[in-house]
């Protein structure tokens, strides 16, 4: 089944929730753009080769979920490619629909930039595998006729193990398997959820992206470095971050990421045998792994002997990537910019460079029947945002108003010729007295009666109009919350298949103050 065509661009600063720094950010305002530059975007060369370990890496793990990586990857490690990369959580089912978006995102720079600069341009996709929300990725949010449909794991782990390898629990698979019958690998029994998603993405963007593990040893092994540099300046990169929220707050918005309470700023994690994380913590005087006391020798000894063991908080994740990856372009959400905005300063203590940040293009669907019924009462998709009964009230009460007017106005003006008749016949006729007051009641009747089925149709028309409505904010706005943010696209693709990918890719603007809504 192919997929519509209507396209409807709605501002950035209607869509619920958007964070005032994100907003005013790629808005282009100074005060948001002195925190976070906007430079533009030109090739350059990577200030450390590539280990062949990496790339061997690189390419086994994507081999092994049916992705054939190698001539990406060897672009890529060679120098010859630009490189574009996002990332998200390996939540089940690929994830919210702002997942595809940010993949739709990725393949949009990257034909825009090879395009522009006639290189190749290599497209990375961050598997946030060594998370520990399971409540996040153990979930699935399904669209229906009837509203949203939430399904989530009966049960959770009781520790905080990271959640790429843990296996996807069996009333999830379950769910998906009995609404949209039999299914690839990706719903496989006792599959993980870092295998899933990216069997799943294998599956519907076939070797077009290149999967990075985030717990990929090779990858932990490349970005040592950072973790040493981190931790020899620990210190003085708490104090940069404090600084850094202090400009931020300064400037009218609030930091992304706060320190814990009367503590500093999470930076790292220590994985132990069972791979629970366990906070690194330095007060000042000694250091922690969770509750056990340690030094800063045997930190380092740790980190030297099997750097898999170490994982990042959310302010060092973009450090590590992009001290292994050197990206010449970010995409993230709201969130992901406002980190970089926090970051000021730690690219050059762990001498990475850094990458030119874009928002990723915000996408939301809708059934084309939906717009449609919309586009025939006249109202556009955007009226929704933030709330539709706003828009829908002030139109009623001011079109009954006007009915209201135009019926007295006419009423006066028929009673002021009426007058002017009775002025000019009564003294030649004096019977018509009567037949001029009768005919101003009928009038006045008339007139009234025509209101009131003239406000009745209107009425009507709203009823039907803020049904019309109602019906396509339950999809764009399911519970008050933004589509993109809490359903999952794979029903979406299931339905309309590559036509939907290929539009999203096609109508989706990256870095833009805009939502655009396409029907299907």
């Amino acid at each position: 089944m192919s997929s519509g065509e209507s396209t409807i661009a709605v501002p950035l600063a209607d869509y619920p929730g958007i964070s005032p720094f994100a907003l005013d950010w790629v808005s282009n305002r100074d005060k948001a753009t002195s925190l976070l530059q906007r430079p533009s975007i030109a090739p350059r060369a990577r200030r450390r080769p590539v280990a062949a370990e990496l790339s061997a890496g690189l390419i086994a793990s994507n081999a092994q979920w049916g992705i054939d990586a190698r001539a990406a990857v060897e672009q890529w490690s060679s120098g010859q490619a630009m490189s574009v990369i996002a990332g998200q959580q390996v939540g089940f089912a690929g994830g919210p629909l702002y997942t595809l978006a940010k993949i739709a995102s990725l393949l949009h720079l990257r034909r825009d930039l090879k395009a522009r600069h006639r290189r190749p341009v290599v497209a990375f996709f961050w598997l946030a595998t060594e998370d520990h929300d399971f409540s996040e990725v153990a979930s699935v949010t399904l669209p229906g006729d009837q509203g949203i449909v939430e399904v989530r794991a009966r049960s959770r782990p009781e520790s905080r193990r990271t959640v790429g390898s843990l296996a996807v629990p069996r009333e999830l698979r379950e769910r998906l398997l009995r609404d949209f019958g039999p299914a690839a690998s990706w719903l496989s029994q006792g599959i993980t959820f870092r295998d899933s998603f990216a069997r799943l993405i294998r599956e519907v963007f076939g070797d077009s992206i290149v999967l990075v593990d985030a717990l990929l040893p090779e990858v932990r092994a490349a970005g040592s470095p950072m973790f040493q540099s981190v931790l020899e300046s620990w210190s003085a990169v708490q104090g940069c971050l404090e600084t850094n929220a202090k400009r931020i707050e300064a400037a009218g918005y609030r930091p992304q990421v706060e320190p814990r309470p009367d503590e500093a700023y999470t930076l790292f994690y220590h994985l132990d045998q069972r791979g629970d994380r366990r906070l690194v913590h330095f007060d000042g005087e000694s250091w922690t792994i969770g509750e056990e006391t340690t030094t800063a020798a045997d930190l380092a000894g740790l980190l030297q002997r099997d750097p898999t063991k170490f994982s990042t908080a959310a302010l060092t994740r973009p450090l590590l990537q992009d001290y292994v990856f050197e990206p010449d372009v970010f995409v993230g959400g709201p969130a992901e910019v406002s980190y970089y905005a926090q970051l000021e300063g730690l690219h050059e203590l762990i001498d990475a460079p850094r990458p030119r940040v874009m928002l990723r293009g915000h996408l939301l669907v809708a059934p084309e029947k939906l717009f449609r019924n919309v586009e025939r009462h006249g109202i556009s998709p955007a009226e929704i945002f933030p709330t539709p009964m706003r828009p829908l009230a002030a139109r009623e009460v001011a079109r009954i108003e006007e009915i209201r007017s135009i019926a007295l106005t006419a009423q006066a003006a028929l009673e002021t010729e009426i007058d002017r008749i009775r002025g000019i016949a009564l003294p030649a006729d004096h019977s018509l007295a009567r037949s001029i007051g009768r005919s101003i009641e009928h009038i006045r009747y008339h007139f009234q009666r025509l209101s009131e089925r003239a406000i009745r149709a209107v009425e009507r028309k709203d009823k039907e109009r803020y049904a019309a409505v109602m019906r396509l904010a339950s999809v764009l706005l399911p519970g008050g919350t933004p589509q993109d943010r809490i359903v999952s696209w794979y029903p979406y693709w299931r339905q309309y298949g590559s036509a939907l990918i290929d539009r999203m890719v096609e109508t989706v603007e990256p870095d833009a103050a805009i939502v655009k809504i396409i029907g299907v």
